[in-house]
């Protein structure tokens, strides 16, 4: 664990996000929890090791990716999400399922996955919550983006922000369920409210906020720019994917592994983007006998 500020701490060993943890006077806050369940319980141990003793324990989960989600239940914890991430969970299935395609995420590289049961959450919120384990709080805001519950996690006294995947850059980032206008307005407010804040990525912890968030935010303009065009004239995404494909010289995956996962979590992501934002139709409201 690396302390980033005084008693807050991440962790970046484990496949998956990069996972916060807070000791604060009267209990400690997690971020997000490893998708393997070896790496969920060796975490588990460690967290044991700093809680000395206190009794409140709350996991908030800054969005339902199950990079990210897996492991809640084995971390143990008060779960608390965004009122979005908590409908998503209640819309699916008790177990995980884990699907046949490869979308180039963590969890599919874990040696053993045996149908872990979703989290079920404990609080849900809808634009900001604040937690009081001590005399100053810890809030929790909504800011979607990379997916409709997605949240950021402040800790305003020791000028410390979660960001989870709102700023990847070294890696592609998730797009499956992504609202690409939503992303670039939290990143304007990203810099503009919490530019001289300690800002962990979920998946590159530290960042370099002045040079970071421009570049990210810049990046998913162009995107946006280039399947919003691509979108008008209704290009099929067989032709837009080879297109796509090119937008992997960005990043330099450090194998042949790595290579092929950044592939099929940009394929994956920006296809199912671009078929649900940008060429399925929107769907009208049934008009009624006696409406105008």
């Amino acid at each position: 664990m690396i302390e980033i500020a005084s008693r807050v701490y991440i962790e970046d060993r484990y496949p998956g996000p990069v996972l916060g943890l807070a000791v604060l006077a009267r209990g400690i806050v997690l971020i997000d929890a490893p998708p393997c369940p070896d790496a969920a319980q060796t975490w588990q141990h460690a967290i044991r090791a700093m809680n000395g003793g206190f009794p409140d324990r709350i996991l908030v989960l800054l969005d339902h990716h199950p990079d990210r989600t897996l492991g809640a239940s084995i971390v143990n914890g008060t779960i608390v999400v965004h009122e979005a991430t908590a409908q998503w969970f209640h819309q699916h299935a008790s177990y995980f399922r884990p699907t046949t395609e490869k979308r180039g995420e963590a969890w599919e590289t874990c040696p053993t996955l045996q149908s872990p049961q979703w989290p079920r959450p404990h609080v849900a919120f809808t634009d900001h919550l604040s937690l009081y384990l001590g005399d100053t709080p810890v809030y929790v805001h909504h800011r979607p983006g990379p997916a409709p519950g997605a949240s950021w996690l402040e800790i305003p006294h020791l000028r410390v922000l979660f960001v989870g995947d709102a700023v990847v850059l070294k890696e592609p980032p998730f797009l499956a369920e992504a609202d690409l206008e939503a992303w670039i307005q939290a990143l304007d407010t990203m810099l503009e409210q919490y530019g001289h804040y300690f800002i962990v990525s979920g998946r590159e912890g530290l960042i370099e906020p002045e040079q970071d968030i421009p570049r990210m935010r810049q990046r998913l303009e162009e995107w946006h720019q280039q399947l919003t065009a691509w979108g008008k004239e209704k290009q099929p995404w067989s032709k837009v994917s080879k297109h796509v494909e090119k937008w992997l010289t960005v990043w330099e995956p450090a194998s042949e592994r790595q290579a092929q996962m950044f592939r099929q979590r940009l394929l994956y992501g920006v296809g199912s983007y671009y078929r649900r934002r940008l060429l399925t139709p929107k769907r009208r409201g049934r008009r009624t006998k006696g409406s105008g």
